[in-house]
């Protein structure tokens, strides 16, 4: 459909004349071919061969955050000239050229209807190199994704102001979700449009659909803004949004269903997706992600995040969208000064996250001008009967189905009989409550009824299903049932697992905490060195499950401190072929030094007890395997985690020198003794010391990201910043998910006045721990020295928000620097008062630079 804006008129200097042009990329023949049509340069085709590789686009997405401008610009121009190719390109420039000089723009709505495969690629980011631009950051070149969908969409009469409705959902069993930090960072974007009387913003209390019906019902909501949790379900191709339901827990709604609640309330024109995923389509039906979903429903226009954005970008991104929305632009004029605001920010690459799904030929959605009513239809369609013969096969398909899973769960898990029939029938429940919850068209189940009523192999495969499930079941299952998992012991051979072990005396040390669960595991090794004993490994669901039927030996005990150091274990001979328990004990004497290595002993001791109690003749070749495992290498990682526990307790050092130094004569190939010395001699401040030991630790196990991290502090403390760059780096290329390395990596920037990099290092960081104080504080001293006080104030006063109690004397510090910057005296004379009142626990230099400002700023 070819269309044109008929007012002439111009919105704060831009044009609001603009013509369409329509680009439909459809299969032909083993690959694609590009519809253009336009009314100023008329209709063109062109093949179209998609330029990337599957992989290479993934690695775009993968790769987005880190990359460049000029990567963008590359990837974007190599799409761009796989679109705009033969007469297709001609047409493109005509209709441009003949736009321009009309002073009117040219709206390029791609439609991917026909093409849902396609719909991954970053179209957003399409670039002209002939006119070095981005088509999506020009205001003569929206793009927008078209769906020309049946009747016409006409723009609402709205008097200011513009209403938003904002719908938080947190469920508690779904991932944590920040809502007070969500609601400030939405009210602190479109404060001055509030305070202009331009938008008015409202919070839904409750994030259910329940209460949004409710609220719509109220009074006219223009904007429906979205931020949850979004996820795409694989199987049934669609996309989903988490609300919660009327108990508070996870309810994934679909597009159709949040559509069918919105189109009955005209007044919404417009749903914003903040959401993880939200976009995303489903490559065999261009509607199944919700946003367009939501189109078909009857919403004339719907934003939603490609990619989950950043805070900051979130903010900036509402700020300006909505402030242009309210001055009247059309949506994708206003969606693109949203995109130039991001980009001109220093979000290089998020400028292209969003993607507007459109219904309205022109883009107009809103007549900022006088109120309207709401009003609607409802059509009533015949429901399909069922086919009773289609419908039992189907129930023979899923029975055999769910016994076939629980099999699987049996055999796989290894639960005994009670739980495998609970598998079964939690199994069953789930596949039930996953068909009604798929049941959005409710013909779906009838058609399909219907079909396999009329298809022969298609009975026959359910009847199949049905067969091999039970067959299985009665032949393959039940027999396994009496000896469990590992099957019924072959003569001579004892099934054996250790249960958990216990710290028995309060008040102990930390190195007896480390003895108890280094006993349970050495005695686990020590049993299974003899000859006919079989172990469960001690970390299985089977002896997380507690005592099975195919078990000879439940070994329970614990670590006892009376007058002498011992460790007692109860051995239970329980399950269906025994019921005995014995008591066993060994001890040493805790006064003799060397304590450490003497715990060693104690476990040769209790273990001779165990055989012993049992009627186990112990020969001396059965105690000198016993007292050879486990290996020098096993009670290295017993000494190493003893003196790790040591630093962590804040324990005597010389005591976890000793442990270390042993743990190393040990296993010398063990890398984990050197960093934890490295630790303690930079807490000593022998920082020469600690860089030894650090390398010796990165020598051995060269990819270990903390190793490189803790290399990074005492490269601080030493005031090697290029080291500790270096050393920061390589941690996060090792580890991605490092936030704190990212933070000390932005904060070393900072220091060395690389502002750019320590900016990305941070945003980075706080991608993956938002709520990670210190890099709030750090991003607000960047704001701070880049001149930009305002956006330092929001960063630090979100630092101190995070702090436990608000304890964080640094932060106070630089907030009442950048209010001072700011022109906000009084309040960083407050600020400064309070810093003062904590600067016992801070740097004696900034102590020492408050006095002075406090004395500058003539505070009272």
């Amino acid at each position: 459909m070819l269309t044109v804006d008929q007012a002439p008129q111009r919105v704060g200097g831009i044009a609001a004349v603009s013509y369409n042009f329509d680009l439909r990329i459809e299969p032909w023949g083993d690959g694609y071919r590009c519809r253009a049509a336009s009314a100023l340069a008329g209709e063109a085709v062109a093949p179209f061969d998609a330029p990337f590789a599957e992989g290479a686009v993934a690695t775009f997405w993968a790769g987005l955050a880190g990359a460049n401008v000029d990567q963008l610009e590359e990837y974007g121009a190599t799409l761009f000239d796989a679109l705009f190719v033969q007469e297709v390109g001609a047409s493109f420039q005509r209709a441009l050229a003949l736009a321009q000089q009309q002073g009117a723009s040219l709206r390029i709505r791609l439609n991917l209807t026909d093409a849902p495969a396609l719909a991954h690629l970053p179209w957003e980011y399409l670039y002209d190199h002939r006119q070095g631009r981005f088509l999506a950051q020009s205001l003569q070149t929206p793009i927008v994704r078209y769906l020309d969908l049946s009747g016409p969409v006409k723009s609402l009469a709205v008097r200011p102001p513009l209403r938003v409705l904002v719908v938080i959902a947190h469920p508690p069993d779904a991932p944590p979700l920040d809502v007070v930090r969500e609601w400030a960072n939405i009210q602190q974007a479109l404060q001055p449009l509030i305070d202009q009387g331009q938008i008015e913003l409202e919070q839904l209390p409750q994030g259910t659909l329940a209460a949004l019906q409710d609220r719509l019902r109220s009074n006219p909501v223009h904007v429906v803004h979205f931020i949850g949790h979004g996820a795409f379900d694989d199987v049934a191709q669609d996309g989903l949004l988490l609300f919660e339901n009327e108990q508070g827990a996870s309810r994934f709604v679909g597009g159709e269903r949040l559509g069918a609640l919105l189109r009955n309330h005209l007044p919404v024109r417009l749903v914003v997706l903040n959401s993880c995923a939200g976009a995303r389509a489903a490559v065999t039906d261009a509607f199944a992600g919700v946003a367009q979903t939501l189109v078909r429903q009857g919403i004339p226009a719907v934003i939603a995040m490609q990619y989950e954005i950043t805070d900051r970008a979130s903010r900036h991104f509402s700020q300006e969208f909505y402030a242009s929305l309210a001055d009247g632009l059309a949506v994708d004029a206003a969606l693109t000064e949203a995109r130039v605001a991001l980009f001109t920010r220093d979000h290089e690459t998020e400028w292209g996250l969003p993607v507007l799904y459109l219904r309205a030929a022109d883009g107009r959605i809103f007549d900022m001008g006088a109120s309207t009513t709401q009003g609607g239809t409802i059509t009533v369609t015949p429901q399909p009967q069922w086919h009773t013969i289609g419908s039992l096969w189907l129930g023979a398909g899923v029975v055999g189905f769910v016994l076939l899973i629980g099999l699987a769960y049996f055999l796989l898990s290894a639960w005994p009989i009670v739980r495998a029939t609970l598998a079964v029938m939690g199994t069953a429940l789930a596949f039930i409550i996953g068909l009604l919850g798929l049941r959005e068209d409710r013909t779906l189940f009838p058609h399909l009824s219907q079909w396999v009523g009329a298809t022969p192999w298609m009975q026959g495969a359910l009847g199949t299903l049905l067969v091999l499930g039970v067959g299985l079941w009665v032949g393959v299952a039940l027999p396994r049932i009496q000896c469990g998992p590992p099957g019924c012991p072959p003569p001579g051979v004892r099934y054996f697992a250790i249960g958990p072990w216990e710290n028995l005396t309060p008040g102990t040390s930390p190195f007896e905490g480390v003895w108890t669960q280094g006993t349970r595991r050495t005695l686990y090794e020590k049993l299974e060195s003899i000859p006919g004993w079989q172990g469960i490994a001690q970390d299985s669901i089977e002896v997380a499950g507690g005592v099975g039927c195919y078990l000879d030996l439940w070994i329970e005990g614990g670590f006892q401190k009376i007058e002498t150091v011992q460790l007692s274990a109860t051995v239970a001979a329980r399950g269906c072929r025994h019921q005995q328990t014995i008591d066993v004990r060994a001890a040493i004497d805790e006064a003799r030094p060397g304590v450490e290595l003497q715990i060693l002993e104690l476990q040769n001791q209790l273990t001779e007890a165990i055989l012993t109690a049992l009627g186990v003749n112990v020969t001396p070749a059965m105690r000198e395997t016993i007292r050879n495992t486990p290996t020098g290498d096993a009670r290295a990682l017993f000494l190493n985690n003893m003196a790790a526990t040591t630093l962590d307790q804040g324990g005597d050092l010389d005591t976890a020198e000793l442990l270390l130094r042993q743990a190393i004569e040990q296993d010398p190939a063990y890398a984990s003794p050197h960093n934890n010395l490295a630790r303690l001699h930079y807490l000593r401040n022998d920082f020469p010391a600690a860089l030894a030991e650090h390398q010796q630790a990165i020598q051995l196990s060269p990819d270990n990201a903390l190793y490189h991290f803790n290399l990074g502090l005492t490269y601080e403390r030493m005031n090697d910043l290029a080291g500790a760059v270096a050393a920061y780096r390589t941690a996060v290329l090792l580890d991605p998910a490092y936030a704190r390395a990212f933070n000390n990596l932005g904060f070393t920037y900072l220091l060395i006045g690389e502002l750019k990099q320590a900016t990305e290092a941070l945003e980075r960081g706080l991608a993956l721990a938002p709520d990670l104080p210190a890099l709030h504080k750090n991003l607000g001293r960047v704001d701070l020295a880049q001149g930009d006080p305002e956006e330092a104030i929001a960063e630090l006063q979100r630092a101190i928000d995070l702090s436990p109690d608000g304890f964080y004397p640094e932060a106070l510090f630089y907030l009442a620097q950048a209010q001072h910057d700011a022109g906000q005296i009084e309040m960083a004379c407050t600020t400064l008062r309070d810093y003062l009142a904590l600067a016992v626990e801070d740097d004696p230099e900034r102590s020492d630079k408050a006095n002075v400002w406090q004395d500058e700023w003539a505070c009272p």
